[in-house]
C-alpha cells in the first residue's frame, strides 16, 4: 500500500504523529498481512519479517523524498567500485608517458620500443620478463606513442611492482567497500550529532532502503525517533547510494573467493528479494516515466492510466530514443521484456521486493544475518583474505621465476616463428632468418619494390602475409601471424 500525498510530504514530526494516529484507526489490521504475505513467510521467515516490518514502517511514515533530488545534499559516498581500477589506470598513464618521452629520443622509436622487447641482441634490450609481460609493456608503448592510453593490467610488471599483494580483485572489493563504510558511519553520525538524534544504548535500529524510490526507512526505534532519522538521513542520493554500497557488500558476491578456498555464504537478504522486478521497474520509469506500482494489472498485463497496454508503451518509446541513443540496446528491451511477462502474471506485489538494510548499533554500521562484515567484530574474515593474496602472490612470483628461466633459455616467440616459417628480417641489403634447422641464414631480398623498411611489429607481421603467399605457405600457418607475444 502506497503512502498518501499528504502523509508523504509531512515533515513536521508534531503534524505527523497526529496523522499517524489518525491513520492507524482508519485501517484494518489485516490489510499488512495478504494472501501473498503469508505464501511468501512460510518460504523464509527470517527475510519476511524485514518485508513486513518495511511495509508496516511505509504506511506509517510521513517524510518524503522528491523524485528531483539535489546531488549538493548528499552526504554519503557515491558507488564507484572501480576506484582501485582507476588508481591502476593513473599510475600506468604517468609511467608509460615517462616511457614514451625516452622512446621519442630514439630516431625510431617504434623500431627501438620492438627491439628493446624482442631483439635481444639491442643494446637496450630489457631482461627479465616473461613473454607476457614483453607483450603487455610493448603493446602499452606503442599506444602511447601512437596517442592511446595504455591499458592497465594486473599481470603488467609495473603494476605488480607497485601493488604487489594488493594487486587482486579480492582485496580491491573487500578494501573498498570498507572505505566507504567507515565514510557512510561517520556521516551518519554528523547528521545525527548536528540534528539532537539520540540512538538509546544497545539498540539494533535498522535502516532499510526502498528499492523503488530508494528511501531510506529506520526500523526498531519508535515512531517519533524514526520521523527524525528519516528526515536527516533521505538527503540528496543517500538512499541511492546506501542501496549500492549494501548491495555490494554481499559476501557471496565475492566470486574469485573460492579460487582461494574461501567460501561465504550469502545473507537471506540478498537471496529473498526479487532483482528482476526491480531492474524492470527502473527499466520502465526510466523509459515512460511510469510507476508501475500504480498501473492496473489484470489478465497477465499491465495498463496505463489510459488504457494501453503498458509494454506497447515501453517498445514504442525504446525504439524513438534508441534513435538518438546508442545506450539503447535491443537486448535490453529482450531482457526486460521477459521479466514483465514473469511479472505481469502474479501482479507488481507477487513476490518479494529487493530490500536492502543495514544496522545501526553504539555508533556503528554493522552486516545483518552473517559474520563476514564490515562492523565491529565482523571483520575477521578479512585477515583471512588479505593473509590468502599474499600467499597467491608469493606462488605467483615463484611461478614467475620459473617461467622466465625456461623462456630465456629459448627463442622468443618471435624468433620461434623465424625458425618455422623462415620470416626473413631486414638487414641493410640482405635478409637474415632463422631457419628449420635453428640457424641464421641469410640471402638476398625476395623482391626489392615490396619489401620495405619494417617500424612496428605489425608491420613485419604485414609483409610475412606477403612473403607467405609469394612462397606459398601452406594457409594453415598464417594463423600465426595472430600469435600472442
Amino acid at each position: 500500500m502506497r503512502i498518501d500525498m499528504q502523509m508523504r510530504s509531512m515533515t513536521d514530526p508534531k503534524q505527523a504523529a497526529i496523522f499517524r494516529e489518525v491513520l492507524k484507526n482508519s485501517r484494518e489490521e489485516n490489510n499488512l498481512k495478504n494472501a501473498a504475505d503469508e505464501k511468501l513467510a512460510k518460504w523464509n521467515p527470517i527475510a519476511n519479517k524485514l518485508q513486513m516490518d518495511l511495509k508496516e514502517r511505509q504506511n506509517m511514515s510521513d517524510t518524503f523524498i522528491s523524485e528531483v533530488k539535489n546531488d549538493e545534499e548528499t552526504t554519503f559516498p557515491p558507488f564507484y567500485p572501480v576506484k582501485a581500477l582507476e588508481e591502476k589506470v593513473t599510475y600506468s598513464k604517468e609511467y608509460y608517458e615517462k616511457q614514451n618521452k625516452i622512446n621519442k629520443m630514439f630516431d625510431n622509436p617504434k623500431e627501438h620500443i620492438r627491439k628493446k622487447y624482442y631483439d635481444r641482441k639491442y643494446p637496450y634490450y630489457v631482461k627479465g620478463l616473461t613473454n607476457q609481460e614483453r607483450r603487455i609493456v610493448y603493446e602499452n608503448e606503442i599506444n602511447c606513442f601512437e596517442g592511446r592510453t595504455p591499458s592497465p593490467n594486473y599481470y603488467d610488471p609495473i603494476i605488480q611492482e607497485k601493488f604487489g599483494a594488493k594487486n587482486n580483485v579480492l582485496v580491491e572489493d573487500m578494501e573498498y567497500n570498507q572505505s566507504v563504510r567507515n565514510q557512510i558511519k561517520d556521516s551518519i553520525n554528523q547528521l545525527f550529532e548536528e540534528n539532537d538524534i539520540v540512538i538509546p544504548d544497545n539498540v539494533n535500529l535498522q535502516l532499510a532502503v526502498d528499492p523503488y524510490d530508494y528511501k531510506i526507512y529506520a526500523l526498531g526505534v519508535k515512531d517519533e525517533l524514526a520521523d527524525k532519522i528519516e528526515i536527516v538521513l533521505n538527503k540528496g542520493n543517500n538512499g541511492r547510494n546506501l542501496y549500492s554500497h549494501i548491495e555490494h557488500c554481499n559476501p557471496a558476491s565475492f566470486n574469485f573467493a573460492e579460487s582461494f578456498g574461501l567460501n561465504f555464504p550469502e545473507p537471506e537478504q540478498y537471496g529473498s528479494g526479487d532483482t528482476r522486478k526491480m531492474s524492470l521497474f527502473h527499466f520502465v520509469k526510466r523509459i515512460t516515466g511510469y510507476d508501475m506500482r500504480e498501473l492496473k494489472n489484470e489478465n497477465f498485463k499491465f495498463y496505463t492510466p489510459d488504457g494501453q497496454e503498458l509494454w506497447d508503451v515501453v517498445t514504442k518509446e525504446f525504439n524513438e530514443k534508441a534513435k538518438y541513443d546508442i545506450s539503447y540496446r535491443l537486448e535490453d528491451l529482450e531482457w526486460e521484456y521477459k521479466n514483465y511477462q514473469n511479472i505481469a502474471v502474479g501482479g507488481f506485489d507477487s513476490s518479494w521486493h529487493a530490500i536492502r538494510a543495514i544496522g545501526y548499533k553504539n555508533g556503528d554500521l554493522y552486516d545483518i544475518d552473517t559474520k563476514y562484515g564490515y562492523g565491529e567484530g565482523q571483520r575477521e574474515w578479512q585477515k583471512d583474505i588479505i593473509n590468502k593474496a599474499e600467499q597467491h602472490h608469493q606462488e605467483y612470483r615463484q611461478q614467475r621465476e620459473k617461467t622466465l628461466k625456461e623462456e630465456e633459455s629459448k627463442p622468443t616467440p618471435l624468433e620461434k616463428l623465424f625458425a618455422e616459417h623462415g620470416l626473413p628480417e631486414e638487414q641493410q641489403n640482405q635478409y637474415s632468418y632463422y631457419g628449420k634447422d635453428g640457424k641464421i641464414h641469410t640471402k638476398p631480398l625476395v623482391d626489392n619494390e615490396v619489401v620495405k623498411k619494417t617500424n612496428t611489429l605489425d608491420d613485419m607481421l604485414d609483409m610475412y602475409v606477403y612473403m607467405a603467399n609469394q612462397m606459398k605457405i601452406p594457409s594453415k600457418t598464417k594463423s600465426h601471424i595472430n600469435f600472442m607475444l
